[in-house]
């Protein structure tokens, strides 16, 4: 009796079958290899963002942003309750760009995140200045130029 295929039907599902979970395994292989390397791209771009997003204490002056940076009031303070107070944001512009086409956005925040005030559209040479209460705040800055930022608190 000649080999035929159909005389042998479970043996030649057995090994077709066998193929197909060999190309299964590399298929999934190669599936897990790229979203392993779409993982560490972004892991690797949340790391870059995150050298470009730094943290600066208010006050401080003349800090060079391009992109993004964060303002803090520093919360170790054991000062008495204030009353309102009022937060100033001075931008001057510092790139090449011309700078009547160049803004800063200002977002201002509570720390406890309960208060959010703006966003704040600046140009060069211009000062925020918004009144705020006793709690801790915080200062996000935004911008495609190169904007010297100065942040402080008058009392």
């Amino acid at each position: 009796m000649p080999f035929k295929r159909d005389n042998y039907p479970f043996a030649f599902q057995f090994i077709s079958s066998d193929l197909g979970s060999v190309e299964n395994l590399k298929q999934n292989r190669m599936k897990k290899l790229t979203w392993l390397i779409i993982l560490v791209l972004i892991h690797c771009t949340s790391i870059s963002k995150a050298q470009r997003n730094s943290i600066y204490p208010i006050p401080s002056y003349n800090i060079l942003v391009e992109g993004t940076a964060v303002f803090q009031e520093n919360t170790n303070m054991n000062t008495a309750p204030m009353a309102k107070r009022n937060i100033q944001v001075k931008v001057t512009h510092k790139s090449q760009f011309d700078s009547a086409t160049c803004s800063i956005t200002v977002y201002l925040y509570s720390l406890d995140l309960q208060n959010h005030l703006g966003p704040f559209t600046l140009y060069s040479g211009q000062t925020l200045v918004q009144e705020i209460d006793d709690n801790p705040w915080g200062v996000y800055v935004e911008t495609e130029c190169i904007f010297e930022v100065s942040v402080w608190i008058d009392e």
